[in-house]
């Protein structure tokens, strides 16, 4: 038995990227049908020069100033005009998001996602999380592809208005291309004791078969509630042939994600498991604590993280 997805997430290549924002154009726009049009007085023009130039001349001349009004008004200044609504669209779903992020309830949740599935439409996946409170949440589950490149914690803290500090229960990243997300840039009192409060908090968080490429973590606390088993696999043995086989019963939290790039710099982990995740050793463990009590695949790859958590924070695993 196997408890991952069927078909992870992957990032889509620039021809149908290409042919999906065309296609979002040309239902959003009239701009086929001016193409066409442009298309169709070019055709009549190049027909009646070729067969009778001289024929009404200067209905000809006035057909040629209809075709550029055709190219200024209903193309370039259609094309100025779209990019100015979507323009506003994207910052009304952004507003969205900043109204309700901070909010954990199941209102929030709701809204949020719908705002970034609206974006994700858009073409727009790097979204602004930072103050961000949200718990039971999957973002795969509400048809969340993508939120590469966004932000939780920005970094900023000590204001007195506008709370940036992150908190996230539950969360479930499972199947999401998170590519350069920005957990936490860095924590102001990671130099601390591993008591201090943390700007960004994930509890119980999953992030099965996650693209993390060169996600950030620093300073961040990970925790889980549960221990982790000794094995996710069962052995059992056939009645009938006597031979025995493994079956997955459970993965952590990690199982599949890609840390190629990835940095847990200062990180404070409890509970973490890393085994079945893709390129560990491609990651930055530099001044983690906890992860000496972390679950990896074998003792070559623990023990290689344990010299790169040694190393002092901020320099990376090379």
């Amino acid at each position: 038995m196997t408890l991952r997805a069927p078909n992870s997430v992957k990032s889509k290549g620039w021809p149908q990227k290409l042919v999906q924002r065309w296609r979002r154009f040309s239902k959003e726009t009239n701009f086929p049908y001016a193409l066409g049009l442009m298309a169709a007085c070019l055709a009549i023009i190049w027909v009646w020069r070729s067969l009778a130039p001289d024929f009404f001349y200067d209905l000809w001349v006035e057909f040629w100033g209809l075709t550029f009004d055709v190219v200024f008004i209903l193309v370039v200044f259609a094309s100025f005009e779209h990019r100015r609504q979507r323009a506003l669209q994207i910052q009304s779903q952004h507003d969205i998001i900043d109204d309700y992020k901070s909010w954990d309830s199941e209102e929030a949740r709701f809204r949020l996602a719908g705002a970034i599935r609206r974006l994700n439409k858009m073409g727009v996946d790097a979204i602004n999380l930072s103050g961000a409170r949200i718990s039971d949440f999957s973002f795969s589950r509400n048809n969340i592809a993508s939120l590469a490149g966004s932000t939780f914690f920005d970094g900023i803290w000590g204001e007195a208005i506008g709370e940036r500090s992150v908190v996230l229960k539950k969360v479930d990243f499972s199947h999401v291309n998170c590519r350069s997300v920005t957990f936490s840039p860095y924590d102001p009192f990671s130099k601390l004791d591993a008591e201090v409060q943390r700007h960004a908090k994930l509890e119980n968080c999953s992030f099965i078969e996650t693209d993390l490429r060169g996600a950030t973590f620093n300073g961040a606390s990970l925790k889980w509630t549960e221990v982790p088993p000794d094995s996710h696999h069962e052995f059992e043995v056939d009645s009938e042939t006597g031979q025995g086989f493994a079956s997955q019963v459970s993965c952590g939290p990690f199982d599949g994600a890609d840390l190629r790039g990835a940095s847990f710099s200062g990180c404070v982990f409890e509970n973490a498991d890393f085994r079945g995740a893709s390129d560990v050793l491609g990651a930055d463990f530099s001044g983690a604590r906890g992860i000496e009590a972390a679950e990896f695949d074998d003792d070559e790859t623990r023990s290689a993280v344990l010299v790169n958590a040694s190393k002092d924070q901020g320099k990376s695993a090379a």
